[in-house]
């Protein structure tokens, strides 16, 4: 405890009577020695009890504020990282999305290219169709000259057949 913050004590009453038989002069005067010593020892207390209160008080709402804004800094660094990290995590998208732009761009082209050739190869896939159609009439042309054939073959081999009959 600080120094003001010290009780006063008041001093002995040397003056006082000490016989039972007082005259009223000297409890009036026992009275004005008293009074002003007790209302000022009381006064003295309740100063000292209202400066310790303040001083209390005083810290504790020091301490109040100063958490408050501790946290507060503490939120707010923290919304500020926040959107740190979004700022990057755009930044990142964005490159990506311009990789991902010229992708599609090539793709695009490239798709063009394809159409273009495609467009040059119809021509090669109609000539390559009809080829396919003539080769399938041509086997069955071949099929019934096949066929044609064999009948010659046979008829031509009963004939050779006939005549050694006969002479055998």
């Amino acid at each position: 405890m600080s120094s003001h913050h010290r009780r006063r004590v008041s001093p002995p009453l040397s003056a006082a009577p000490t016989s039972c038989s007082t005259d009223s002069s000297s409890i009036s005067l026992i009275i004005q020695l008293i009074v002003p010593l007790q209302v000022h020892n009381f006064v003295a207390m309740a100063e000292n009890m209202v400066t310790q209160e303040h001083d209390e008080l005083t810290e504790a709402l020091n301490d109040l504020f100063t958490n408050v804004t501790t946290m507060i800094k503490g939120d707010l660094q923290g919304t500020n990282n926040v959107l740190k990290l979004l700022e990057t995590m755009n930044l990142k998208v964005a490159e990506e999305y311009e990789g991902f732009g010229d992708v599609a761009s090539g793709l695009r082209v490239f798709v063009e290219r394809l159409k273009a050739k495609s467009e040059n190869f119809d021509e090669y896939v109609q000539q390559i169709d009809a080829i396919e159609q003539q080769v399938t009439d041509l086997e069955v042309v071949i099929s019934m000259l096949d066929k044609y054939v064999s009948l010659l073959e046979s008829k031509v081999q009963s004939v050779y057949k006939m005549p050694a009959s006969s002479s055998s």
